[in-house]
């Protein structure tokens, strides 16, 4: 069971529940989340950030170790199981995630201490920094962006 919902007035998304490791990944970063809101200097957001995006890369790396090593192996229903993973990683947890960064370290916040307008902090910052990873999962071509992500990742 989710025991955490953050900041914000929903609650995580209901998939979390299907798969067990993205619920206790998803508690571990509101658990995070939840120490830094009483207190959340601006100055933190972009190692937070940073973070969060590493954590994700693993995340992902994990993902994928996983399905070169099984796919061959898995049933079909299993690459239905695997596939909705995926979509709940992607299409759910991701923006979830966002939301609750945005909670945290409000873009308009980080753009006004900034001295900048919030158009040109989402422009030059790429303020959607979970955003890459929300197309990694898509169904039949998720191996393929995630292989182009992590090269130019790595091209960085």
């Amino acid at each position: 069971m989710l025991k955490l919902y953050f900041l914000l007035q929903e609650h995580p998304p209901q998939c979390l529940l299907e798969f067990h490791p993205l619920a206790d990944y998803c508690n571990g970063i509101l658990s995070a989340f939840n120490e830094l809101r009483l207190c959340a200097p601006i100055a933190l957001a972009h190692t937070a950030t940073n973070h969060l995006r590493e954590s994700l890369g693993a995340v992902v790396r994990c993902t994928l170790a996983f399905y070169r090593q099984e796919q061959q192996a898995l049933t079909q229903a299993e690459k239905d199981n695997f596939t909705r993973f995926c979509a709940c990683f992607a299409g759910q947890l991701l923006p979830y995630l966002q939301k609750c960064l945005h909670a945290l370290f409000p873009p308009a916040v980080i753009a006004s201490h900034l001295g900048v307008t919030l158009q040109l902090l989402q422009k030059e910052v790429h303020i959607n920094v979970l955003y890459r990873y929300i197309t990694l999962f898509k169904p039949n071509t998720y191996m393929l962006q995630t292989k182009e992500i992590w090269k130019e990742k790595k091209g960085h």
